[in-house]
Formats: structure tokens, sequence, C-alpha cells
């Protein structure tokens, strides 16, 4: 089941402790039953550097 954090003005979002800290918690909870994770940053489209499109 995918999981999607929104882009959205004014907010961030922490890939560290995304990966460090909330996944291992997780994989703690649902050990019995967790297959597989997979992490994907989203980026932007467009020059480098750019905001990721809000929609």
């Amino acid at each position: 089941m995918p999981v999607l954090y929104p882009a959205a003005e004014g907010k961030t979002f922490d890939m560290d402790y995304y990966i460090n800290k909330h996944i291992p918690m997780v994989k703690e909870l649902l050990a019995a039953d967790l297959n597989l994770t997979a992490i994907d940053k989203g980026i932007a489209g467009g020059a480098p550097g750019a905001p990721a499109r809000l929609y």
C-alpha cells in the first residue's frame, strides 16, 4: 500500500527522518505482515532546482 505525502507551499518533508526513524518503526510494528518496503523520492520536473508542482 503506497503512502504519498503531497507537496504544499510552506511545507517541508524530512526524508532523513522518514528513512531512519519512521520506516524502522513501521518495520518493527508490522514485522510479521510486512513483505517489502520501498522508498521513492519525488522530484520536480523541469529546470534543476525547480520546486515540485502543486496541484
